[in-house]
């Protein structure tokens, strides 16, 4: 607690600031995930959960799969929801934040050309997000 305590403060501050300047703001984690859990074979690449951004989260998942062969999905086998919405969780129901986490498979990540490929594709689906937000300010 005496770790996440500031941690979430200053991050709250800082996207409840950013909407007050701009009107909106998106607060994405990044996450790896084990292919294989407790038995259980993972068959995605790369996830987008969301919960109460579903517009955006599907927006998101469908630009990531444009640009990319990976298994991309969102929701599965889990959303946002099952991870409680993670440390920002309450920023959900914030007016103008977009809460998002992409997971991404551990065994994409084992190489330097492996990590540049995934973040390739994920920052194009991200920048479409962007573009978005801001053509609509």
């Amino acid at each position: 607690n005496q770790y996440v305590s500031p941690y979430l403060a200053a991050g709250m501050g800082l996207a409840k600031h950013l909407v007050e300047l701009h009107g909106h703001c998106i607060v994405l984690s990044v996450h790896s995930f084990y292919p294989v859990y407790k038995g259980d074979v993972r068959k995605t690449d790369i996830d987008v959960l969301f919960d109460v951004a579903k517009k955006q989260g599907r927006r998101v998942a469908r630009k990531i799969q444009q640009g990319t062969a990976l298994r991309v999905h969102s929701n599965k086998p889990w959303s946002m929801k099952d991870a409680d919405g993670g440390v920002f969780n309450s920023l959900q129901t914030t007016n103008g934040v977009i809460l998002l986490a992409i997971d991404v498979n551990n065994a994409l990540l084992k190489s330097p050309r492996g990590v540049a490929r995934v973040a390739k594709v994920i920052v194009s689906g991200i920048e479409n997000e962007l573009q978005l937000l801001f053509s609509n300010s």
